[in-house]
């Protein structure tokens, strides 16, 4: 969550099992990828939008975590965007 990229359309999708469970495991994480295709409804991109906000600020409640973030953000992207701006560009979407 608290990792910049140079691109928007950048996510990622981790997933782990015992090796016996490796094929439900897959069928699983597929699954959840398609259900990205469908449409999200108001109430859902509501929850997900508060989701993420709550996230981000219970995240940063650490100076360990802001100063960890202030350093990744200047190193990937040569600049630092403040919190109060990330929640406002998520909640814009």
């Amino acid at each position: 969550l608290h990792h910049s990229h140079r691109t928007q359309s950048l996510f990622g999708i981790y997933g782990a099992a015992l090796p016996s469970h490796g094929r439900d495991l897959a069928l699983t994480l597929r699954d959840q990828l398609w259900q990205l295709t469908a449409p999200l409804g108001t109430a859902e991109l509501a929850r997900a939008r508060q989701q993420v906000c709550s996230a981000l600020l219970m995240g940063y409640e650490s100076r360990l975590v802001q100063v960890e973030d202030v350093g990744t953000q200047w190193l990937q992207t040569g600049y630092y965007t403040l919190v109060r701006e990330m929640v406002e560009r998520v909640m814009g979407v």
